[in-house]
């Protein structure tokens, strides 16, 4: 339900967050935590491809670029983002970029 609710307005936005705060609160017995503001802007990818992660992605033999990233909806940028945007890249990468890019994979580099 939460994610087919409404959020337009400040209001929807409002009662969605009551709903959410209410049903954490019965399910789980404790408040909800509120995260701090560096870890929601985090949330949101970035508008244009990191370096870093097309560094990742072409040793997996996928070449990234501004318009495949555009291409991504924000769900699958911010889950490039947690598997490849780090030092070193997770193991779920090239899963993922095979899902997101339907295309086969080959290991090139640890």
């Amino acid at each position: 339900m939460i994610c087919h609710a409404p959020t337009d307005s400040e209001e929807e936005r409002s009662a969605l967050r009551t709903f959410i705060e209410e049903v954490a609160l019965a399910r789980t017995g404790s408040p909800v935590k509120v995260l701090p503001d560096e870890a929601r802007v985090s949330a949101d990818p970035p508008a244009h491809l990191p370096q870093l992660l097309a560094q990742h992605a072409r040793a997996f033999d996928v070449e990234l670029d501004d318009t495949a990233w555009a291409a991504l909806d924000d769900d699958q940028r911010y889950a490039l983002m947690k598997l490849g945007d780090a030092e070193r890249p997770s193991h779920n990468l090239a899963p993922a970029l095979v899902e997101f890019f339907g295309i086969g994979t080959e290991q090139t580099s640890s």
